[in-house]
């Protein structure tokens, strides 16, 4: 999950152990080590020497910039298939921002150097990289796009948008998604999202029933998040 347009821009995912065949995974497997996460275990943190990057296997990890004053804001949620840690993939440097795991994650962890002899070793891995760099690419340029040309009333609009068009019925938003995610999302304060969500329910765009939200006029969030005026 992370900040964008519409759900159609970022479609397509590069899931880098598809793109292997099984002997290919083998090598990948063996070269790197596995490793176990518990939920808010930190995999690197903004700052430390780069020591490589992780390929998820199973859960989420998410990315975030820590500002200098403590704010934060999410960069995107990475499900298994996608690899952290980038961009110095092959190692050197610091790392320029952190991730966490928000569920138990394992990953396989490969060291610069490791990543660089398998690049070398195996070109359909060498390939998976690239597709995932571009990808990644993709993502982070919408985010600053939305964050550079969009209100937060906008953003907040359009991430609604795309989190209930992951849903089985395209309406519903995830129980598990806090006020404060949505705001490390969108960069902005936890109190304004319970504000401006309170606000949505009142006007009829979206319908509150216990913990579960739903989007009644999608409509609205549409023109709202395009920046366009509401009849509300």
């Amino acid at each position: 999950m992370a900040l964008y347009e519409t759900i159609p821009d970022l479609q397509g995912e590069p899931y880098i152990l598809d793109a292997l065949n099984p002997s290919e995974k083998n090598i990948l497997l063996r070269a790197g080590k596995l490793i176990t996460f518990k939920p808010g275990d930190t995999l690197f943190r903004q700052g430390d020497p780069h020591g490589g990057i992780f390929i998820i296997l199973s859960g989420h990890v998410r990315t975030y910039y820590a500002a200098p004053n403590g704010r934060e804001i999410t960069l995107a949620k990475w499900p298994a298939g996608h690899f952290v840690g980038g961009p110095d993939i092959l190692g050197g440097g610091q790392h320029i921002w952190s991730g966490e795991a928000l569920e138990p994650v394992e990953v396989l962890h490969l060291p610069g150097q490791v990543a660089r002899d398998l690049t070398l070793q195996c070109p359909a891995f060498a390939l998976a990289l690239v597709h995932a760099l571009a990808h990644k690419g993709r993502c982070y340029s919408a985010l600053l796009q939305m964050l550079a040309t969009r209100s937060a009333i906008e953003r907040l609009a359009q991430v609604l948008l795309n989190l209930a068009e992951r849903s089985v019925d395209g309406r519903s938003l995830p129980l598990h998604v806090s006020h404060e995610e949505l705001a490390m999302l969108i960069g902005s304060t936890r109190q304004w999202v319970t504000a401006s969500i309170s606000r949505f329910c009142k006007q009829g765009v979206l319908g509150r029933e216990g913990k579960q939200v739903t989007i009644l006029l999608p409509v609205v969030l549409k023109r709202l998040g395009m920046g366009g005026e509401t009849d509300l």
